[in-house]
């Protein structure tokens, strides 16, 4: 569907799940996509390639979604892990209880931990967890399936989410490596991956290494 320029208010924003920030648009305006709850049920990533299903987009004003977030308190749950360790699959297990609602990997969060200062315009990261964890019923918890990288801003999320429980999801480092190695497109995908992996290491080992 075609991208519209739509007057979408803070209230209707923070009101429901229904309309997901997904990404900078330009100065001063984001990216939104409207999902229902199929929508989020279906998708196992909330990032551009939800594009494909052809949702409508529209671009609105940051400053609306940046009021509708101040709300918005940040009491979801999350799931961090280290990728290929079957984080989907526990993810969608936990979206069939009724009192859970699952979104899985949203490009916004992973946005933030890529480049906090910048990646979003005004939208911090607390404005973004608010938003997170919006929820289709008053008694349901949103669980916050988390891109494998921002896994690197779990202790941040947390401190801001202080009623939050979190699962992380690994194996031994031998399995990952059989499993991220074991194939033509996971090797493609590992050696993409390099540069940003060595930089994160580098992070946790400090300047020495």
């Amino acid at each position: 569907r075609a991208e519209r320029s739509l007057l979408i208010s803070a209230q209707e924003i923070a009101g429901s799940p229904t309309w997901l920030p997904l990404e900078s648009a330009g100065v001063g305006s984001l990216r939104l996509v409207r999902l229902d709850e199929v929508g989020y049920r279906a998708a196992s990533f909330l990032d551009r390639r939800i594009l494909q299903a052809g949702v409508l987009q529209a671009v609105c004003p940051t400053a609306s979604v940046t009021a509708a977030a101040a709300s918005l308190p940040p009491r979801a749950h999350y799931i961090f892990h280290i990728g290929h360790v079957g984080s989907t699959l526990v993810s969608r297990l936990v979206g069939e209880h009724e009192e859970l609602f699952s979104v899985r990997e949203p490009a916004v969060l992973g946005a933030i931990a890529k480049a906090p200062a910048r990646a979003l315009e005004s939208l911090d990261i607390r404005d973004v967890l608010g938003l997170l964890a919006r929820a289709w019923h008053p008694e349901q918890r949103a669980v916050v399936k988390a891109t494998s990288f921002v896994s690197e801003i779990a202790e941040p999320i947390l401190e801001i989410s202080p009623g939050s429980v979190a699962l992380l999801i690994f194996s031994p480092a031998l399995a990952y490596l059989r499993c991220i190695l074991g194939g033509p497109n996971s090797r493609i995908e590992s050696r993409a991956l390099a540069p940003s992996r060595l930089a994160r290491l580098r992070i946790r080992l400090g300047p020495e290494s």
